[in-house]
């Protein structure tokens, strides 16, 4: 019935709906009839999924399996056409609906129908649609000859013995004795893996296996351990033994193994904090037992996976002032930097020795850095600090003194180029002096200041607020050793406290902000590059700070933890030089 388009639209809609109504009735009755095809037609063209899965019911029930898995699929669903599709043979038409399937027996059946075509790569896509993962690893290793694929479903999809024996087998076949070796223990084949590794030297992969499967399992250990130690291979033996809990065996053959092996022995001796094992190897690294000192660095690294806060600065500075004897600035200063850095990550106080020798040594490098930034007068009071030690840099006096003399000039620091020319004319150091050089500090040394310099800036101190020069770092009202701005050397103070986003070490935010703009980027302690823009104020900056006044520092005993613990001499040697007497627990 055609709708008059004069018709209000209520009745209008009245008509539509009779007219589909009638057209249903035409397409089912067509359907009982036999006119299937234009049953379908209509029932496409009124697209009611309700129509269309009762006609789709009608052919199924008919024999039309075709037309029932077409209606299916158009009336929204697609596993019951699917399932039909896979019925009559008609598998590409199914395969075509994998992404709309959720029914994982459906999907291995619609699998197995391909793998039976020979169509292998659709058959794959099945099956991992499935979650079939064994099935996926067997086409992958029989038919499809992809080996990384069939090893990364197994690793991690589906570590079965099942799977890992499949693949075991395929590496077994073509010589591949590690990765055999590996799906071999993962299978519990693990004695069949063990006479592998035997046969093909390969018990390195095979220790790492049994590591990550099954570390607890001490006779697994020991037959690795006297395998490798068999071998001559003393490391590898000496790492099984200390699974065991044979920390003295695995000890001897760590240092049997040379010093490949230090780090591990350290390592395990940290591990166990047993004093014998400590003795022990702290007389191989003195070269007591094989007559060849080990660098000092190693009894350094032991102190620290020990704990032993004390002996590790100690170490760290008797090292860093080697290095200073003999030039070797930078070392020293990163030898007491990492030190100071690792001590202050475990929230720790940092002893004032090792705060003040770091603070030394930067100070000396800060200053190169801001004579090149053209900053005279700071320059001059960092060189004017580093020349009341000027003792510890023996290599280097008379540069540094004739530096500190230029640079005192340059500030119009009058008195302390005088001071400081006066040392510079003593016959020790004068005759290292060149002609140009000495002329200029003599006629400085004729000539007696007396005025006095201009003072320096007072900012108060950061834990008590007191007035303070810049750079006094240490606070005469509240005794506290005051943190130094590693941009500038004064000392902090909390308005403008900031830190170097990487190593944390503290800085005056003017100061850092200027120093970077001059030119160079890199944070002057740790030398790693620094944005501005990441540079921000620190607020309440002492909570992170462990404090100690010098008084209550002395009083407290940071080298050994138990006094009445023998104390012995050990003697450090290195390339070029000989390290002092110091004592460790």
């Amino acid at each position: 019935m055609e709708v008059p388009e004069d018709l209000p639209p209520h009745m209008s809609t009245e008509i539509n709906v009779h007219n589909k109504q009638c057209a249903a009735g035409i397409a089912r009755t067509s359907v009982k009839l036999g006119d299937v095809a234009r049953a379908q037609n209509i029932a496409k063209s009124l697209n009611d999924p309700q129509l269309i899965l009762e006609i789709a019911a009608v052919c199924e029930g008919m024999k039309q399996k075709i037309e029932a898995a077409q209606l299916y699929e158009k009336g929204g669903m697609p596993e019951k056409a699917a399932s039909i599709y896979i019925q009559i043979k008609h598998l590409k038409q199914a395969v075509a609906l994998i992404e709309k399937l959720n029914s994982k027996k459906l999907l291995r059946e619609l699998g197995k129908a391909k793998e039976a075509e020979k169509e292998f790569k659709e058959a794959e896509r099945c099956y991992e649609r499935a979650q079939d993962w064994e099935s996926v690893i067997r086409l992958s290793l029989k038919y499809l000859d992809n080996f990384e694929k069939a090893k990364f479903t197994l690793r991690e999809k589906m570590p079965t013995p099942t799977c890992a024996a499949m693949v075991a087998k395929y590496c077994e076949q073509r010589g591949a004795w590690k990765e055999a070796i590996e799906f071999k223990i993962l299978a519990g084949q693990r004695e069949e893996a063990f006479v592998m590794a035997q046969s093909h030297d390969e018990m390195e992969k095979y220790a790492e296996m049994i590591e990550k499967v099954d570390d607890k399992n001490l006779e697994e250990h020991v037959r690795m351990a006297h395998y490798f130690e068999g071998k001559n291979l003393w490391g590898y033996a000496a790492r099984h033994h200390d699974k065991c809990g044979n920390g003295g065996k695995a000890l001897k053959l760590y240092i049997e193994g040379g010093e490949n092996f230090i780090s591990d022995a350290i390592k395990m001796v940290g591990r166990h904090k047993n004093d014998a094992l400590t003795h022990h190897l702290v007389d191989y690294l003195m070269g007591e037992i094989d007559g060849i000192p080990k660098d000092p660095q190693y009894t350094l690294e032991l102190y620290k996976e020990l704990g032993n806060d004390g002996q590790r600065v100690k170490i760290a500075i008797t090292i860093a002032s080697q290095e200073l004897e003999v030039g070797n600035y930078k070392y020293s200063h990163q030898i007491l930097f990492e030190t100071q850095k690792d001590i202050r990550a475990h929230r720790k106080h940092v002893p004032y020795e090792l705060n003040q020798k770091l603070m030394i040594i930067h100070s000396y490098s800060l200053a190169k850095r801001i004579v090149k930034a053209g900053n005279h007068p700071t320059a001059a009071r960092l060189l004017c600090r580093v020349c009341k030690h000027i003792s510890q840099f023996p290599l280097h006096q008379v540069p540094i003194l004739y530096t500190t003399v230029a640079e005192c000039a340059r500030a119009g620091f009058k008195q302390a180029a005088y001071q400081w020319a006066l040392q510079l004319v003593k016959p020790e150091h004068r005759s290292q002096l060149n002609e140009n050089q000495e002329k200029k500090v003599i006629n400085i040394a004729r000539r007696p200041v007396k005025t006095e310099d201009p003072p320096e800036d007072y900012t108060p101190c950061p834990f008590c607020s007191s007035s303070i020069p810049s750079f006094q770092l240490d606070c005469p009202n509240c005794k506290n050793t005051v943190p130094f701005c590693v941009a500038s050397g004064k000392h902090m103070t909390i308005k403008d406290w900031t830190k170097c986003p990487h190593c944390h070490f503290p800085s005056l935010y003017m100061d850092m902000t200027a120093l970077i703009q001059a030119g160079d980027p890199n944070c002057p302690m740790c030398e790693k590059p620094v944005d501005v823009q990441t540079l921000k104020i620190v607020r309440e900056p002492l909570k992170d700070i462990v404090t100690m006044t010098q008084e209550e520092e002395a009083e407290t005993d940071v080298s050994t933890d138990k006094p009445e613990e023998m104390e012995e001499q050990i003697h450090f040697q290195s390339t070029n030089f000989k390290f002092k007497t110091i004592l460790l627990n």
